[in-house]
């Protein structure tokens, strides 16, 4: 099974929203596929590959937080 996107067509934009969260995809497209840009996240859901390209979400993967506390 892949989850990597979806696209719908509709005039009804709430009702595309409410089809669109219950979708388990990385990316939704509603009224045509016009692309996204590089600062767009994309992860791949269910088979699809892991992790996240792009984005803020990209780098966080990458990293963790640690604090370092010093008293002098």
């Amino acid at each position: 099974m892949y989850g990597s996107s979806a696209e719908i067509w509709t005039c009804d934009l709430s009702q595309a929203h409410r089809v669109a969260s219950q979708l388990d995809v990385s990316h939704v497209m509603i009224n045509g596929g016009g692309g996204f840009g590089v600062e767009a996240p994309f992860g791949g859901v269910k088979q699809s590959g892991f992790g996240c390209e792009g984005g803020l979400e990209s780098i966080l993967q990458y990293s963790r937080v640690k604090n370092v506390w010093v008293n002098l």
